[in-house]
């Protein structure tokens, strides 16, 4: 019983900080985007774009 708890416990604690990662990383490309016309931010975008939807 304990082993499974610690278990959800820790599975909770890697999505939770696994789903933070994937929106600040979102986030970043979306403000580089707005805040810079450089071809290679558009690229970064659409490449995180691309993981976050997987």
């Amino acid at each position: 019983m304990y082993v499974t708890v610690s278990l959800f416990s820790l599975l909770s604690y890697l999505t939770s900080h696994y789903l933070i990662f994937r929106l600040s990383l979102f986030l970043i490309s979306s403000y580089s985007v707005f805040h810079s016309h450089h071809p290679y931010y558009y690229t970064h975008f659409s490449h995180c774009y691309s993981v976050l939807n997987l």
